[in-house]
């Protein structure tokens, strides 16, 4: 007589939302401490160097040589962010692994944790995006079905430690059978996202009305180091959330399966 073999659970749209923001909602003020220092602030000075450099230029008369300084500043702001970025998902994503595992969250701990994974995560990311610009280049369809597969990539790495290239291989394995079901849950934010950005643009409008001139300042220096801090922060959270619910559903994993990251 055979036994019977478990099937794994479909992946559940809903709890990975509503877990998302519960985990924000407990740790709120450690999350942005940690994406306004690491995504904020670079932000901010980048932001300010660009807008410094560009009005520089039109005061001069010379509408044309804004465009090296600012094409340099817009790299290198890149490579920062690629960086601070880095660090920033692996903090946040241990802080919320510590959250589910019944773990105190601090900046420290999470910090520690974000730079110790940092370095690997940059790789990761290059990897992920270039893949992800040679899918855009062939028509945007198979960048959609490479994220798909690789959308846990990074948790993975954080919390398993498996390694660059087993990462991808290790995401591909979890989100397999539930790709479908997180292409609905990657849609949903992102029409929350068009939704947050269409009322941040009437708020920019009115600011803009009010502030004038100061407006290009306010949003090099406040408005987009915020709005980035905070996208960074809940998508982050969120990579966590369903790396988690992944795990639980397809090998019944609980929360003592998140301990190594602490290691």
């Amino acid at each position: 007589m055979t036994a019977d073999i478990a099937e794994p659970q479909a992946l559940d749209i809903t709890r990975v939302i509503q877990e998302t923001f519960s985990v924000l909602g407990r740790h709120f003020v450690t999350f942005m401490i940690l994406a306004l220092i690491l995504v904020g602030i670079p932000r901010v000075l980048v932001g300010l160097v660009q807008v410094t450099t560009i009005r520089t230029a039109l005061t001069g008369g010379n509408l044309l040589s804004f465009g090296g300084p600012a094409m340099y500043w817009s790299f290198f702001g890149g490579l920062v962010l690629l960086v601070t970025t880095a660090i920033l998902q692996a903090a946040i994503i241990s802080g919320a692994a510590g959250d589910m595992n019944g773990r105190p969250v601090s900046v420290g701990e999470s910090l520690r944790i974000g730079l110790r994974a940092f370095l690997p995560l940059v790789g990761l990311s290059l990897l992920l995006g270039i893949a992800l610009v040679i899918g855009m280049i062939l028509l945007i369809v198979p960048a959609i079905l490479m994220w798909l597969v690789w959308c846990v990539a990074v948790p993975v790495y954080v919390i398993e430690q498996p390694g660059v290239f087993a990462s991808f291989e290790r995401s591909a394995d979890l989100t397999r059978g539930n790709r479908l079901r997180i292409f609905a849950l990657g849609c949903i934010f992102i029409v929350a996202g068009i939704i947050i950005s269409i009322v941040l643009g009437i708020v920019s409008a009115i600011l803009g009305f009010v502030t004038a001139g100061l407006y290009v300042y306010l949003q090099a220096a406040i408005i987009s180091p915020v709005i980035g801090a905070v996208l960074s922060a809940i998508a982050a959270t969120a990579s966590a959330v369903l790396y988690v619910e992944l795990r639980r559903v397809k090998e019944g994993a609980g929360p003592q399966a998140l301990a190594g990251v602490f290691d």
